[in-house]
């Protein structure tokens, strides 16, 4: 990944859920600041602000933050923390870009880049280089906007060496029918898709029994 930000290359960093991919992006924002550069670090979600704050701040580093009602980021700042959707409207306001009039940064990393907004596109032509993390890297539009995927330890390898647990999965025998369901973002649209799943499959009280108690 290194050689690739070092190229200036768009790279997406794909690693299973709950192998860490939030510790390797502060690993690469601590490299990042050794070579006198930030990190702009973007959630989709405003939930994700305050955590990914903590994540950074738990190692030291000096962060600033953009979105919620928050506007508390400084130039001398290590890192940058922001919402995709004030971060859209900020760059829009060229007089209230921060904290210079372009983005200026060593990396730029966007969180659950599968998930893609419009904002992204501007980011990806800013010149910066850009890394996307992602356990389900399945969109399209990401083979349009980035040059690099590196992958990470799959999930069997993750629970062979004990960092998750095993899981066990149970399902209908009955399938739910896809055909015809709506796409959005490179996955299933979550309406269409409910009134798909609304079919009970199965026998609901025998499962239970069976499985649930």
């Amino acid at each position: 990944v290194l050689s690739y930000i070092g190229e200036r290359k768009h790279t997406v960093l794909a690693a299973p859920t709950g192998s860490g991919k939030t510790e390797m992006a502060i690993a690469l924002a601590k490299v990042i600041l050794l070579q006198g550069q930030r990190t702009l670090f973007v959630t989709e979600r405003l939930t994700l602000l305050s955590q990914a704050h903590g994540r950074f701040d738990k190692y030291g580093m000096q962060v600033g933050l953009l979105g919620g009602g928050e506007d508390t980021y400084r130039a001398s700042d290590d890192v940058h923390v922001a919402t995709i959707q004030t971060l859209h409207n900020r760059i829009d306001d060229s007089q209230r870009m921060f904290p210079t009039k372009t983005l200026d940064y060593g990396l730029i990393i966007i969180d659950e880049v599968h998930i893609w907004h419009s904002g992204y596109d501007k980011l990806i032509a800013s010149g910066c280089p850009v890394l996307g993390l992602s356990a389900t890297p399945h969109n399209e539009r990401l083979g349009h906007h980035f040059d690099e995927m590196v992958t990470c330890s799959s999930v069997a390898d993750l629970i062979r060496m004990g960092f998750l647990a095993p899981a066990r999965i149970f399902q209908p025998e009955a399938q739910i029918d896809t055909r015809g369901v709506a796409r959005s973002v490179g996955d299933f649209a979550s309406a269409a898709m409910g009134r798909k799943a609304k079919v009970i499959n199965g026998d609901v009280i025998a499962n239970w029994k069976q499985w649930g108690e």
